[in-house]
């Protein structure tokens, strides 16, 4: 199984594998949220700032964080999660003291990039239609 959480991950981008073992240091020790200031805003892709909701509703409400209840709240609120996606980000890596430090850098830079690239985008659209 590891193997193939592997191959399906070496198939995406950089933003997707920041973001999963993001999720997945935050679903193995949910006090990385409040230590490490994390909030949804991080994440790029809308399921994976569903899927942090969700293992934070848990944590917030002293619910045990499992697959069961994180795919019992996260598919509540988006039809997009699926137990396969919490599954991969539960068995990830099993090493609760994971360092956060690159994922959070890499998915802040990749932000600032989308923002930066949007307002391109803005100023072009501007130019254009002068």
């Amino acid at each position: 199984m590891r193997k193939e959480i592997e191959k399906t991950l070496d198939a995406q981008d950089m933003v997707v594998i920041a973001e999963y073992r993001l999720l997945n240091a935050i679903f193995l020790k949910p006090e990385n949220i409040m230590e490490k200031k994390i909030d949804r805003e991080i994440f790029v892709h809308e399921v994976c700032k569903s899927l942090f909701d969700s293992i934070e509703h848990c944590y917030n409400n002293k619910i045990p964080v499992t697959e069961e209840a994180v795919f019992q709240y996260g598919s509540g609120i988006d039809i997009n999660i699926s137990s396969e996606n919490i599954h991969t980000i539960a068995t990830l890596q099993l090493d609760k003291n994971v360092e956060t430090k690159d994922m959070c850098e890499a998915l802040y830079t990749t932000n600032q990039s989308l923002k930066a690239l949007s307002l391109l985008r803005e100023v072009a659209a501007i130019t254009h239609s002068n």
